[in-house]
Formats: structure tokens, sequence, C-alpha cells
């Protein structure tokens, strides 16, 4: 009876370990977005353009830049600045 009443009492309470993974987690990805706020362009890979035919062509997405912006710098964008039209 006292070796289930002793384990029972020594259990790991994980929460306080998970809350603060969980927090080092969200800071870190803030500081990317803050840091690296462009990705590479999802329809030409980052290159810009893309072949067409014959030709190399300027990519639709990213107008020829081959970058596009973070999901996470949009939303921190929108929660700043306030431009919800």
């Amino acid at each position: 009876m006292t070796s289930s009443l002793q384990t029972a009492t020594t259990a790991l309470d994980l929460t306080p370990w998970l809350t603060l993974a969980a927090l080092l987690w969200i800071g870190h990805r803030l500081v990317l977005i803050a840091a690296f706020p462009w990705a590479p362009c999802r329809g030409c890979n980052g290159r810009g353009r893309f072949f067409r035919g014959e030709n190399w062509r300027p990519c639709r997405r990213c107008k020829g830049s081959g970058r596009r912006v973070r999901l996470g710098r949009r939303i921190w964008h929108w929660a700043t600045n306030g431009d919800r039209t």
C-alpha cells in the first residue's frame, strides 16, 4: 500500500515544463519573424522566374523578386499597425 502511495506522490508534473517549452518556442518564432520576415516564393522556389515555352518569365506570385512575406510577419503587421481593411 505504501509503495503505490509513494509512486503517486513522486510522479512528475509536466505542466510547468510544457508551458516553458511552449513559451520558448513562441519567443523563438517571434525572433525569427522579426529577423527574417521574407521566405522564398512558393511559385518559383525563390528564383524569381520560371521557364515557359522557350523563354524565362518573371514569376507572377512574387513579381520576379523571389521572396514572399511570411504568414507570421503578416499577422504581426496586422496586429501592431491596425491595418484591418
